[in-house]
């Protein structure tokens, strides 16, 4: 049994260019703070094309939602948009190719900010403080990466913004990750009788939130279009943070040495939303499908011998 569907005998991997620049300086009896720059290039991105099928094959199509599938309760937002809509038969045969040259690539730029504190008077630190960018630029007039690059749909609001993937693996989808900040700082302390408290404090900005039109009538094979309404990056969940908090006491007993201790992850017990559904002209435009866990206490006890 065969397909009709091929691999480009040209196939390449894609390609990394880097350039990094860090600087640290000791600054005190064991602090020490850093300063990091980072610029990469991605390019040369497999896809699936459509063989005898350009961008030219597509026609702009307006589109406005009927008001009674935008829950104006909701906040519902259902603007006329515009989709592509293909010509003739979408072919059902594919090829697998890379991306020639870096028509098509992504370009991240990252700076940060770096404080250390070793272990001495009883107490250490690390906090680091980023601020980072990964942008867009197709220049293809397709769409991005890994999709079909003929079907020109939101080339508009993808081209020359962030970078967006989605989550996987949590079993939480619906999250397109992409901080553009973050800050974090952890300490440790070292209480009179042997007990060690510490705590882990970070925050971010909050991922990109992608509301969007979906028309499932696309002819001749164009399947269902998914328009976003913002430019990528645009539109964000709130603003993340999170405290967790850790308390132990060694005791040895012999040759052995027990170290009961408590943990409290979510201590301010924020509510911060992760995830909103994402389809405007839905039933369930903008509902909550995802908030940060709730302040959760964990007692246990190590032992080493």
């Amino acid at each position: 049994m065969t397909t009709a569907n091929t691999v480009d005998p040209n196939l390449k991997n894609d390609r990394t260019d880097e350039f990094t620049l860090g600087f640290d300086r000791e600054v005190g009896n064991g602090f020490a703070v850093g300063a990091n720059y980072s610029w990469r290039k991605y390019v040369g991105f497999t896809v699936d094309e459509y063989v005898g099928m350009e961008p030219a094959d597509w026609a702009a199509v307006k589109f406005t939602p009927a008001a009674s599938t935008c829950p104006a309760a909701q906040n519902a937002r259902c603007p006329e948009v515009t989709y592509y809509q293909p010509l003739f038969q979408v072919p059902g045969v594919q090829i697998r190719r890379s991306f020639d040259g870096d028509l098509y690539n992504r370009v991240f730029n990252g700076f940060d900010l770096t404080a250390r504190k070793r272990l001495s008077h009883h107490w250490l630190m690390n906090t680091s403080l980023s601020f980072n960018s990964t942008i867009v630029n197709n220049g293809f007039g397709g769409a991005v990466a890994n999709t079909i690059p003929e079907d020109p749909t939101n080339l508009a609001t993808r081209n020359g913004f962030q970078y967006d993937y989605a989550s996987a693996g949590s079993g939480l989808g619906n999250v397109y990750v992409n901080a553009r900040w973050l800050f974090k700082v952890s300490g440790l302390y070292q209480l009179p009788g042997d007990v060690n408290v510490s705590a882990f404090y970070n925050a971010r900005q909050g991922y990109i939130f992608e509301p969007n039109i979906t028309f499932a009538g696309r002819t001749l094979g164009g399947g269902t279009a998914t328009i976003l309404l913002d430019p990528v990056g645009e539109n964000r969940l709130p603003n993340y943070q999170n405290v967790d908090f850790h308390i132990e006491r060694p005791i040895r007993i012999g040759s052995s040495r027990f170290i009961p201790s408590v943990d409290i992850f979510n201590l301010g017990n924020f509510n911060t939303v992760q995830a909103l559904q994402r389809q405007q002209n839905s039933s369930i435009a903008n509902n909550i499908s995802s908030v940060l866990a709730p302040r959760v206490a964990r007692f246990g006890i190590r032992v080493n011998w």
